[in-house]
Formats: structure tokens, sequence, C-alpha cells
């Protein structure tokens, strides 16, 4: 399963904002890290946030796109049935972007 993420390095705190719109269409989580981006500390954070968050194992999370950026492409290991239905629901209780989904 492919995930889009668009990351803040340096925040005052690590989370999970929103779904907001992802360049070139389509939808994007949007997270936040306290570790600046500099030497993969960001995306080191990023993948143990959203490991701890959505209960994977940090070995399943994987970025394919993206490294250098903030706007990123995370691959998830797993069976792909449950991950649909556990991280669908979980990003779907984010905030949604201004006109829901197909607006």
């Amino acid at each position: 399963m492919y995930i889009a993420v668009r990351l803040v390095p340096g925040a005052r705190t690590a989370g999970i904002d929103a779904v907001v719109p992802a360049a070139g269409g389509g939808l994007a989580v949007k997270a936040r890290v306290a570790e600046p981006a500099e030497h993969g500390r960001a995306n080191a954070a990023l993948l143990s946030l959203l490991a701890g968050l959505w209960r994977l194992r940090r070995q399943d999370l994987e970025i394919v796109a993206g490294r250098s950026a903030r706007r990123k492409t995370l691959l998830v290991r797993g069976e792909p049935d449950r991950l649909f239905a556990e991280l669908s629901a979980r990003i779907a209780a984010l905030p949604q972007p201004a006109g829901g989904r197909d607006g």
C-alpha cells in the first residue's frame, strides 16, 4: 500500500494533523516531527511516528520517493486487506480538506 505524506520537520511537537491536497491531485497525510530535515533525521522520525501511531513495525514502512523533499511516498508492507481497512479508517478520522474528499 502506498501513502502520500507531506512532512513538516522542525515542529514543536510530532503528530499527524490532517489530510491535505497533494501535488498533482489526490490527498496526502500531513505529519510533523520535531527533528530537523538534515542527515535523514526527520525521515527516521516520520517512520517511527507512523509506526507507533498505526501500530506497525518500523521495518514495514519505507520512503520510496521524496527522501529529500517534504512531499513523500511511503510504502507500507503487510497484509493488504488488513492494512487498507485499518489505515483507511485512521486516515478518514483526520480532518479533511475543505470541500471533502471529492471537492
